[in-house]
């Protein structure tokens, strides 16, 4: 089994993966994570303190995913479509592809699955998701997940592969509701974190997160995904995670940023969140809700909020003014 990507969360897959009993390659795009790695037995610029097992090879080389039986895909969502294009010439036609990063393409509007679907014609395609942060992964602190191939028998035979005592994975077979929880998610992980920022309270904050997964799944419903899907470990699982813990980039982004409307210092938040994907989802799922006409108010706010200048108070009033049957939809 490999694992494209050397960052936390590549890192603690590779981790948990090798405690499943499998063998392990972890890919690293640069060659300083490879060799942080060899020499002090951790990645210690995106994982420190967690032990990497010696069995586990660590490699630079593409060609290293030849005879993989899977590829977990950790390359964040808004360079997916050039690195699939690097893989190419390496892979199988066979070997399935299981997406673990979340996002949506900005500049095309492209899900994960799309992409991969035009670079990639007659590829399996899996996506891994949930309420999971990396290093209690790699700590083997319990947790659950959700992994969704486009049959269920296939699903559940690499779940059974990457499940250990400590983490259960449930297969789905609803890769389109898999991808779209985790990659929405992130965007009311922003909005969550400026209603507790800007100390709007736990009330608002519930309703908020609540809303929030209503247009998930209404998202999700459109583009051919299961309801039933977003109340569970990849939907409503993976939202309470990110929306109420700070250990969450998106949530601790918009945590900052409410904070900053309160007049509070805080640290530069270009420089402190460079790998906030929520941000850049919210472009995507803006222009989508556009051109399908979906109802989105959240999204839409942390839009204006992000984009178009608007205040955080401008942006909740607004919610709040909304007419009761659309709020309650």
């Amino acid at each position: 089994m490999v694992i494209l990507g050397a960052g936390a969360w590549g890192t603690a897959l590779a981790i948990q993966a090798h405690n499943a009993g499998n063998h392990v390659t972890l890919w690293a795009y640069l060659e300083e994570e490879k060799n942080e790695i060899a020499k002090y037995g951790e990645n210690r610029s995106r994982l420190p303190g967690v032990p990497v097992p010696t069995d586990i090879k660590v490699t630079c080389d593409l060609a290293s995913i030849k005879d993989a039986d899977a590829l977990l895909v950790v390359t964040p969502a808004q360079v997916i479509r050039g690195f699939l294009k690097t893989l190419k010439p390496h892979l199988s036609k066979t070997t399935p592809l299981i997406f673990c990063s979340k996002g949506i393409e900005v500049s095309t509007g492209a899900l994960l699955s799309e992409i991969c679907t035009e670079i990639l014609p007659g590829a399996p395609i899996g996506f891994f998701s949930g309420p999971n942060f990396a290093k209690e992964i790699a700590f083997s602190a319990p947790g659950a997940a959700t992994l969704a191939l486009s049959t269920f028998k296939k699903s559940q035979e690499f779940s059974e592969a990457l499940s250990t005592h400590t983490l259960r994975i449930y297969p789905c077979d609803d890769p389109m509701g898999v991808q779209i929880g985790g990659a929405l998610k992130n965007v009311i992980a922003i909005a969550s974190g400026m209603v507790s920022g800007s100390e709007r309270g736990e009330n608002a904050q519930a309703a908020l997160v609540t809303q929030g997964l209503t247009e998930i799944a209404r998202f999700g419903v459109l583009k051919g995904a299961k309801k039933e899907t977003f109340m569970g470990l990849s939907g409503m699982g993976d939202l309470v995670l990110c929306c109420y813990s700070q250990t969450s980039r998106n949530m601790k982004y918009g945590f900052d940023l409410g904070q900053e409307s309160l007049g509070k210092d805080v640290l530069d938040l270009s420089s402190q969140h460079p790998l906030t994907e929520g941000a850049h989802t919210v472009k995507a799922v803006h222009l989508l809700a556009q051109k399908y006409k979906i109802d989105m108010p959240i999204c839409k706010a942390v839009y204006d909020i992000l984009y178009e200048g608007k205040t955080i108070q401008e942006s909740f009033d607004a919610l709040l003014d909304r007419p009761l049957p659309q709020l309650y939809s």
